[in-house]
């Protein structure tokens, strides 16, 4: 039977931190289980499975799990925080090995790889054979992406500003390569631009980039990844809006290039400037706006639960009691416990750590039927707690504890409460775009739906289609 998703859900957890080698046997021994510390690696399941394997060092854990965390990586631990359990991979580094989370969709589809065949392996009779499945997946505007379990990144649909990452400005009605030197760590798109971290600890970006957000010193759009000067150090993780790009640091920093970058003033900013927030970043989100002489707003959450919002506010989308904006981060009224944040044209939603989600912004995006403007958050009208988050424009997307897919807002039906999306199967991911969405199944497949003009849904089928179908990245990866 399919994992339930919730039981993967992540927790609240503290900035990642530097874990010297001495450490690591106390590490193992606290939350690993008995027997040999340094020899014995075991993850666990929340629902019951288990797998062990013998080590004697990171090359012997299993090809899947390397690939998805890294070539010296060991998988040593569940850390449980709260009632829900965080899957923590201790990463080696230059300075001893450093404490990574993955995302819980990543882990799952880590072992459902390792399970698959095994006597005894609970998930789906049906394995998928897939050299190198994706593992993530990101849409916006016009276009989607997928990384891969190598840690290569591949993208189609519109890529008039190059925000394919291909070389050329050309549609791709097929997934094509990112030209990165190397796996991605981190990955995140804007509405016609994307960024990547990678494993040298560079981060490199491509696209649009007419307010900076690309963070290259000058507002020159370019179609090839280019490094960015100076980048924060040790980036886990990456968002993007129109003109924004947010940049989350291993020790909870944040960072932004572009337009409405959170310093207290409304210019536009080409490098990285620091955002001063009150305790640590556990993710970030940005979006569009498409009021006149507006440039959308950014959200995060800190590691405490907390959420601060800034930018435009005029829709509420802030969600601190006003409709008006603000140069400077404004905290969330009434959220403590939030462990993620997305973001549309004029509306924010949040995810809590006990499935609960929160939405705030104009009322036709947020969940709970046509509501008009709404400055504080309230409820969507789910029935099962979501596990995961996602939006963009005027629509948002959740993946439930039970693995469907709900949306609401203005696509795929103009549905202000929401509709589930059938077709699909047991999903562990979604991403939304501005007029398509795309779901990765626990089984290793993207099934992409809603509107294929420029390519988005790499079919070549029709202008617009309600059904989902699969979107072949392997294939195209070995012809």
């Amino acid at each position: 039977m399919t994992p339930a998703i919730g039981e993967q859900r992540e927790a609240l957890a503290p900035a990642s931190e530097q874990v010297a080698h001495h450490e690591i046997e106390q590490r193992i021994d606290q939350y690993g289980g008995e027997g040999d510390s340094e020899n014995r690696i075991e993850y666990v399941q929340e629902h019951g499975i288990s797998f062990e394997w013998q080590v004697e060092g990171a090359s012997d854990v299993p090809t899947d799990i390397q690939r998805l965390t890294g070539s010296l990586a060991i998988v040593c631990c569940v850390v449980p925080r709260s009632d829900r359990t965080q899957p923590v991979v201790l990463q080696r580094h230059a300075t001893g090995y450093r404490r990574v989370v993955k995302p819980w969709w990543v882990i799952a589809l880590a072992l459902a790889a390792i399970g698959c065949g095994r006597s005894g392996y609970q998930g789906s009779a049906e394995c998928a054979v897939l050299s190198d499945p994706v593992v993530d997946l990101f849409a916006d505007g016009d276009f989607t992406c997928a990384e891969r379990q190598d840690g290569s990144v591949w993208c189609w649909g519109a890529n008039d500003s190059g925000q394919l990452g291909d070389g050329t400005f050309t549609t791709r009605h097929t997934p094509a390569p990112v030209n990165l030197p190397g796996p991605v760590t981190a990955f995140g798109t804007g509405q016609r631009h994307a960024c990547a971290h990678t494993d040298d600890d560079n981060v490199y970006c491509w696209g649009r980039n007419q307010r900076g957000q690309l963070a290259l010193g000058n507002e020159a759009t370019t179609a090839a990844p280019a490094a960015t000067p100076n980048p924060p150090a040790m980036t886990t993780a990456l968002g993007g809006g129109s003109s924004q790009t947010l940049v989350v640091t291993e020790a909870g920093e944040l960072y932004m290039a572009g337009l409405f970058n959170g310093v207290g003033n409304f210019q536009r900013e080409n490098t990285f400037v620091a955002v001063a927030l009150p305790g640590p970043v556990r993710r970030a989100a940005g979006a569009s706006s498409p009021r006149p002489f507006t440039d959308g707003h950014s959200c995060a959450v800190l590691v405490d639960g907390r959420v601060y919002c800034w930018g435009t506010g005029l829709d509420g989308q802030l969600g601190h009691g006003l409709e008006e904006g603000s140069a400077t981060p404004v905290e969330v009224l009434g959220i403590d416990n939030a462990i993620d944040i997305a973001t549309g044209n004029e509306f924010s939603c949040a995810l809590l750590n006990d499935g609960e989600v929160r939405c705030w912004g104009d009322g036709g995006s947020l969940g709970a039927g046509a509501t008009g403007l709404v400055s504080t958050p309230i409820r969507p009208t789910l029935s099962q707690p979501a596990a995961q988050l996602a939006a963009d424009d005027d629509t948002a997307c959740v993946v439930t504890d039970d693995a469907e897919v709900w949306c609401w807002g203005g696509f795929p039906a103009a549905d202000p409460t929401p509709t589930r999306v059938e077709g699909l199967g047991a999903t562990a991911k979604v991403a939304v775009g501005e007029e398509h969405a795309c779901a990765l199944g626990l089984d290793g497949l993207v099934r992409c739906w809603g509107q294929d003009l420029k390519g988005q849904l790499a079919r070549r089928a029709q202008p617009w289609t309600s059904e989902a179908a699969i979107v072949d990245v392997e294939a195209t990866v070995l012809s």
